[in-house]
């Protein structure tokens, strides 16, 4: 928690750095966040946890976004990594400003951090249970997606939704997922 309350405030202050004083508009959001995870062949699981992130307008529609979530739980098939923490960061834009609708869409690009589960015991018993050994991994990750913020007063809004498309890659192998959360999103600036 300390690390990622670390990141959100250097990309705060970086982005409010870039961004010109006229079009300094910060969001910053928090919520619920579900993943999808898809496993290999008929093992798939759901996933919660939260999402967070910070974006800077810089110019017109174009926004720099920072983004993290974190998802609890475990894959039903040794075979599958699950993409727990992910950080990703990149391009994000307001496709269309109206005075209480605001869809987006964005790219970014990250890090995930991974877990899997395997089998300490060979030979386990029908009906007893086998211990677990766990083990830990970094790859790329990458989401493509968007969402709809919706105008409660003047700097909180609700995100309606946000669907991404979430690309992980562990061990040479990739996952396609799919995550969709909701929340708060405070803005500062002038809007």
């Amino acid at each position: 928690m300390k690390r990622l309350l670390t990141y959100l405030i250097f990309v705060l202050l970086f982005a409010s750095a870039l961004a010109p004083e006229s079009l300094g508009q910060v969001e910053l959001f928090g919520g619920y966040s579900y993943l999808k995870l898809n496993g290999e062949g008929s093992n798939s699981q759901n996933l919660n946890g939260w999402e967070a992130g910070v974006s800077a307008h810089l110019i017109g529609p174009l926004a720099l976004e920072a983004d993290y979530s974190n998802h609890y739980g475990s894959s039903p098939t040794t075979a599958t990594v699950v993409p727990e923490f992910t950080e990703l960061y990149g391009p994000r834009f307001e496709m269309f400003r109206f005075p209480r609708i605001a869809p987006f869409v964005h790219g970014l690009f990250g890090a995930a951090h991974g877990i899997q589960y395997f089998n300490l015991g060979a030979g386990c018993k029908v009906g007893e249970p086998c211990p677990l050994g766990r083990t830990t991994e970094n790859g790329f990750a990458m989401a493509f997606g968007g969402g709809l913020n919706i105008k409660a007063t003047h700097h909180i809004w609700i995100r309606a939704f946000q669907v991404d498309y979430l690309r992980s890659a562990f061990n040479n192998s990739s996952q396609n997922d799919v995550r969709v959360s909701a929340g708060l999103v405070l803005r500062f600036g002038k809007w």
